[in-house]
């Protein structure tokens, strides 16, 4: 019996409408890989019987052709943050790698994530991919505006993670993780703050640096644009109101924490002026 040597961990809400894309792609991706390597677990997080149960059906369709299953999440009250957690649990294989219900994967994804984890050593537990941004019918967007991530490789501290994603890691389906590392991270205290994985990769860079790929491999629907890139994620920052207090606590660098600011600061702030922006430094 092989081990799984990735999770691909789909939390879901009211995605019904999308996780046939991912699944999908997900499929056609697993065509050039071998699929027992693998396990899909999508986390069902919605009271809704008529949307839980679409989702099961949309589930159901392809468990015949890949290895994927639905679970309850009992975290519900927390949504996104709850359904993470849950799927951390939940998940067996080595790493985890997490994945938006309305995101999907090129089709040479799986291949080159596995043949990346398994070259990079115990001591590298965080993973970043980069992503194209997408329409919704996951045309990419030629005009995309995002700051290239320029290098592909380890880095030797959370510092440097931050600044070589340039902050992009933001989005959920970018961020692979050893299970077990992951799992021995500062989780509880941030439930609720609709952003877990934040201060999970801000732990995990911190202790270990992590390792960037800068193949685009993520297909993204626009309408989750990056961290930092629109307003409606800035009131998630704003629910981290915590974000350089993290920093503060770990070992991140003053430079990089004012470097942080900074990068908010320059965002159009017009109707938040209120936000607490001035924090630890």
């Amino acid at each position: 019996m092989i081990d799984k040597i990735l999770s691909i961990c789909v939390p879901t809400f009211e995605g019904a409408d999308f996780l046939d894309d991912l699944l999908l792609s997900l499929c056609e991706s697993m065509e050039l890989c071998e699929s027992e390597e693998f396990e899909i677990i999508v986390s069902n997080n919605n009271h809704d019987d008529d949307i839980t149960r679409q989702t099961a059906n949309i589930v159901s369709r392809y468990a015949a052709s890949i290895p994927v299953k639905m679970i309850d999440n009992p975290h519900k009250s927390l949504r996104l943050d709850g359904n993470l957690y849950n799927l951390l649990n939940s998940a067996t294989g080595k790493f985890v790698w997490f994945m938006c219900d309305d995101d999907a994967i090129t089709k040479n994804a799986l291949q080159k994530i596995v043949r990346v984890i398994k070259d990079i050593d115990d001591r590298c537990p965080l993973c970043f991919v980069n992503y194209f941004a997408c329409d919704d019918k996951l045309n990419i967007i030629d005009d995309d505006d995002r700051s290239d991530i320029t290098i592909t490789g380890r880095v030797k501290n959370g510092n440097e993670f931050l600044k070589f994603t340039d902050l992009q890691f933001g989005l959920v389906s970018s961020i692979i993780v050893d299970r077990k590392e992951a799992l021995k991270c500062n989780l509880n205290e941030y439930l609720g703050t609709d952003s877990l994985h934040i201060p999970l990769v801000l732990q995990l860079a911190n202790q270990y640096g992590g390792y960037i790929e800068r193949e685009r491999l993520v297909l993204m629907r626009d309408n989750n644009a990056r961290w930092g890139a629109g307003a409606d994620q800035v009131i998630i920052i704003s629910r981290l109101f915590g974000l350089f207090g993290i920093m503060h606590k770990l070992d991140y660098s003053i430079q990089t924490i004012k470097w942080v600011q900074n990068y908010f600061f320059n965002l159009d702030l017009q109707n938040y002026n209120s936000l607490p922006f001035a924090w630890y430094v």
